[in-house]
């Protein structure tokens, strides 16, 4: 079978992966190849890690199903969100990866969520595998430059936000940069979120003690808006003082466009109306709040090198 012959590439994200078996099949079109594995999805996106999509690529796997998401997805981060995604059967995890459990909050944040790449990887991959693909770790959200070299990633001058196209990054003609001149900041925020993925990555248990942790530390009333409301406004000029203007300016609509009505609140936005909703959060926020409260958690986050540009565990 085709998905034996050629298994995911290093740190290939499993949408790249069924593109690559894709054009590696000889099909018409990319939908009928997905019938012939038992899929049918139209939604391959950066963001889009629940629903049919995923979880269809992962059950072409008869093993190692865990690993391979882990290592083949930007799922580990969700775990923050979902602390228990990783935690039990590994049906459990199936079971969350085939619900829409996530709100739409993209709408909220500002950077960009087009599949992105780097350029030395891309000269690596082709050198080292006759083709280029699309990295996991290069799609994680808020994510601006390549973890492994430390160059800003770049994303396709007509942005490609569905692989439904099956697109691989050696068809892009032009490429712009994520982020043009990125302040120091920027930099700080990303090592800081890299050191955090790691963690979650490496154990599971890790995002479910930084989550108990910013839960503890917030200590918000669990039935009353009002007041979940009112703790949010009151904490909300230390929070934008401890992440600073160039990371919500990077992260939030609110502050990337400052004419908008809508409050800037951030944690009213994401904290007052969160048990009340369906759905769980986007990592972005807790990686934030974790930002802002990184000093007073029994976590460990590293210690942040200036000179690397990286975070010391």
């Amino acid at each position: 079978m085709i998905t034996s012959q050629f298994p995911p590439l290093e740190g290939e994200h499993l949408y790249s992966w069924l593109v690559r078996l894709y054009r590696l099949s000889g099909f018409p079109e990319f939908m009928s190849f997905q019938n012939s594995l038992g899929l049918n999805s139209n939604i391959f996106r950066s963001t889009e890690l629940f629903g049919d999509a995923l979880k269809g690529c992962v059950d072409l796997f008869t093993e190692n199903k865990r690993n391979k998401l882990l290592d083949h997805s930007p799922i580990s981060i969700w775990q923050l969100s979902v602390p228990k995604l990783f935690i039990g059967n590994f049906n459990d995890t199936q079971q969350m990866l085939a619900k829409e459990l996530h709100r739409n909050e993209q709408q909220k944040l500002d950077f960009d969520t087009s599949w992105q790449s780097c350029s030395i990887c891309r000269v690596e991959n082709m050198r080292e595998y006759g083709t280029t693909y699309w990295h996991a770790e290069h799609q994680l959200p808020s994510v601006f430059k390549c973890i492994k070299h430390s160059v800003i990633l770049d994303y396709a001058d007509t942005p490609i936000r569905n692989l439904l196209t099956a697109v691989l990054p050696h068809d892009v003609e032009k490429w712009s940069k994520s982020v043009v001149l990125p302040p120091l900041a920027l930099d700080k925020w990303q090592a800081f979120y890299v050191s955090v993925y790691r963690g979650c990555k490496a154990d599971s248990q890790y995002a479910v003690q930084l989550r108990n942790e910013l839960e503890k530390r917030l200590d918000l009333p669990t039935k009353s808006i009002a007041a979940r409301k009112r703790i949010c406004q009151e904490l909300n000029a230390s929070f934008e003082n401890a992440v600073g203007h160039d990371v919500l300016r990077y992260l939030f609509k609110a502050y990337a466009k400052p004419n908008q009505r809508n409050s800037k609140n951030i944690l009213i936005k994401f904290l007052a109306n969160q048990y009340k909703a369906t759905g769980v959060g986007h990592p972005v926020y807790w990686i934030a709040i974790a930002y802002w409260l990184k000093d007073d958690l029994n976590v460990n986050f590293g210690t942040y090198d200036e000179t690397a540009g990286t975070t010391v565990l």
